[in-house]
C-alpha cells in the first residue's frame, strides 16, 4: 500500500487542503484545524450581537453552506506568505441560483497562520464534552465571514489550548507508544474517567493526549478502495468525493473493501518511518450528503449516500446507528517531526481480530 493523499483542514469545516507532504505532530498535521467558526447561539434583532450573547460551534452538518469557502494555506516557507506564514480563504456562490450571501464581495481573506494573540479576548469553547479556550480573531474576520453567511459569524483561533481527549487510545485504554492488545477490547474504565486519570496519576503513560479542533483524534486515516465502494452505490457516472470524509492520510492499493476496520498499526514511510496506532472507528453523520457546488444538503442519490452506507456499515458496537468510514488514529510519540509524503510505502504492522469499540462519551450509543 501507499500514500495516495494528505489533507490539512486548516478552519474546521471549511474545504481542505491537499499537501505533497508534511511533518507530523502527536496533535495532528501542522496548520490542521487551529481555526473554527462560530455563529451567535440566538442574534436576535440586534446585529452585532451584544457582548453577552452566547456563541456555538459550527460544523457542516448543521451549516451547509460551509463547503462554499475554499482555503489554500501559505506556509512560511512560502515567498508569498509573510513571516509566520497565512491562510487565504475565497467565498464562491453556488453553481445555480442566488443564495445567501451571494452578493457580499468577492475578495479573499487573509488570515495569519500564527496570529498575535496578545490583546485578544478569550473564548470558552467545548466540543464533544471537551473543552478549551480559543482566542477571538477580531471583527475584521467577523465581519467578512458574517456578511457570506448572511448572519453573525466569530473566527476564533486555537492557539496552544489544546482539547483533552476522552475516548481510550489503544483499545485497552492505554496510551500510544505501549504494547496494543489486537482483540478489539473496550477499556476496563470509563474513558472519560481515563481522560482524567491521565494528568493526575500519569497511570497511563507519560503522554497526555490533545487535539485541536478535529472531533476526535489528531489523524484520520481513509481508504480509497472503500471509497470506491462508497461510490459504486451511486448511479453510474457519480462518484463519492473522498474530501467529504475529512481524511487527513488516505490509503491506496489497501487489499479490500473495507480491510481497515481491522487495522491497528500502520508504518508509514522508510527507515522505520512513522507508526500510526489505528485506535478507533470514524463514525458518520449526515455531513456526508451536503453538495460541495451548492451548499446544501444533496438530494437524489447523492443525498441518500448515509442511508446507502446505513445499510452495511453499522458495525461498530459503540455507536450501532451510524456507519463506519475511516480510522480514528494517533502517532506513536518518538515519531514526533518526522515526515510523510504522498507516495510513501505503507504497512500494516498490527491487526485486530475483531473490530475496535467506539468510547468517546456522548457520541454514539456507548454503554
Amino acid at each position: 500500500m501507499k500514500v495516495g493523499e494528505l489533507f490539512v483542514y486548516p478552519i474546521k469545516s471549511l474545504r481542505g487542503v491537499s499537501i505533497p507532504a508534511t511533518q507530523v505532530t502527536p496533535n495532528g498535521f501542522p496548520y490542521d484545524r487551529r481555526f473554527m467558526l462560530m455563529r451567535a447561539a440566538d442574534p436576535g434583532p440586534a446585529s452585532p450581537p451584544p457582548p453577552t450573547a452566547q456563541w456555538k460551534n459550527m460544523h457542516i452538518a448543521h451549516v451547509p453552506e460551509m463547503a462554499l469557502f475554499h482555503v489554500a494555506l501559505w506556509p512560511p516557507s512560502s515567498a508569498a506568505a509573510g513571516d509566520d506564514g497565512s491562510l487565504t480563504v475565497t467565498y464562491r456562490a453556488p453553481d445555480e441560483g442566488i443564495e445567501r450571501g451571494a452578493d457580499a464581495p468577492p475578495t479573499p481573506l487573509r488570515v495569519p497562520l500564527q496570529p498575535k494573540t496578545a490583546g485578544l479576548w478569550t473564548r470558552e469553547v467545548v466540543m464533544h464534552r471537551s473543552p478549551t479556550t480559543a482566542y477571538d480573531m477580531g471583527p475584521e474576520y467577523d465581519d467578512w465571514f458574517s456578511a457570506r453567511f448572511g448572519f453573525p459569524v466569530k473566527l476564533v483561533y486555537l492557539g496552544g489550548h489544546l482539547r483533552p481527549v476522552l475516548m481510550s487510545t489503544t483499545p485497552d485504554g492505554a496510551q500510544p507508544g505501549q504494547p496494543q492488545q489486537t482483540n478489539g477490547a473496550s477499556p476496563s474504565w470509563p474513558s472519560w474517567l481515563s481522560a482524567i486519570a491521565r494528568p493526575i496519576t500519569g497511570a497511563f503513560g507519560p503522554r497526555k493526549e490533545e487535539i485541536t479542533f478535529a472531533d476526535c483524534a489528531p489523524f484520520l486515516v481513509a481508504s480509497s478502495r472503500s471509497l470506491a465502494n462508497v461510490s459504486a452505490r451511486l448511479p453510474e457516472g457519480e462518484k463519492m468525493d473522498m474530501s467529504k470524509f475529512r481524511p487527513n492520510i488516505v490509503i491506496d492499493d489497501a487489499p479490500e473493501d473495507w480491510d481497515e476496520d481491522f487495522w491497528a498499526e500502520l508504518r508509514v514511510g522508510d527507515d522505520g518511518g512513522s507508526v500510526i496506532h489505528c485506535v478507533h472507528n470514524c463514525v458518520r453523520c449526515i455531513s456526508i450528503t451536503v453538495d460541495y457546488k451548492l451548499g446544501k444538503f444533496g438530494t437524489g442519490e447523492a443525498g441518500s449516500v448515509l442511508k446507502k452506507m446505513q445499510r452495511d456499515r453499522r458495525v461498530d458496537a459503540g455507536s450501532k446507528y451510524d456507519p463506519v468510514f475511516g480510522r480514528y488514529s494517533f502517532l506513536r510519540a518518538r515519531d514526533e517531526g518526522k515526515t510523510i509524503s504522498v507516495g510513501d510505502e505503507v504497512t500494516v504492522t498490527q491487526r485486530n481480530t475483531e473490530r475496535s469499540r467506539f468510547d468517546w462519551p456522548g457520541i454514539g450509543q456507548n454503554p
